[in-house]
């Protein structure tokens, strides 16, 4: 089941080699967000000696751009909500505590109604959001802004769209 996580092609190929598995080729896929990969049977291998790990501080500085980028908009007294009750904003929404939306937004009907772990935040379905007049939107996976900007139009909701990955 897809979930996201934050391995490279090298690393995941190794560890398919250590669980026994031949990597025959893989690609990038979703724009960039999924990694497919086609293996085969083969021996197990050992464990390298030490695997090298990825270079995690882009991630960090994507992080301050958005804890600065939170705190001007709350200073300027910005309504906001989530677009997707997924593991993104929750994760989005731990590490970027100066974040406070109104409300997370999935097109899901069985979210509807339920709250995200962690910071609580209520969950409403596109055609609930209007009563909660948002001037901005993050949407957590920027593949949807089109589609969701044409949702907004059809509610008659007017609020800025911004794309996590943007």
């Amino acid at each position: 089941y897809e979930h996201c996580s934050y391995v490279d092609e090298t690393g995941f190929n190794e560890l398919l080699r250590t669980c026994g598995f031949d990597p025959v080729r893989s690609r990038l896929d979703y724009q960039g967000q999924y990694l497919v990969v086609h293996a085969r049977l083969a021996e197990p291998s050992p464990m390298p000696a030490r695997a090298e790990l990825p270079d995690f501080a882009p991630l960090a500085g994507h992080i301050d751009h958005w804890r600065a980028w939170a705190t001007t908009f709350t200073e300027s007294g910005g309504r906001a909500a989530v677009w997707a009750a997924s593991s993104k904003a929750v994760a989005f929404l731990s590490a970027v505590p100066e974040f406070e939306p109104l409300v997370a937004v999935d097109i899901n009907p069985a979210k509807a109604g339920r709250h995200l772990p962690g910071s609580g935040l209520g969950v409403v379905a596109p055609a609930d959001l209007a009563p909660y007049d948002v001037d901005t939107i993050v949407v957590m996976n920027p593949i949807y802004l089109e589609e969701i900007g044409a949702d907004l139009a059809q509610l008659g909701i007017d609020a800025r769209l911004i794309g996590l990955g943007a």
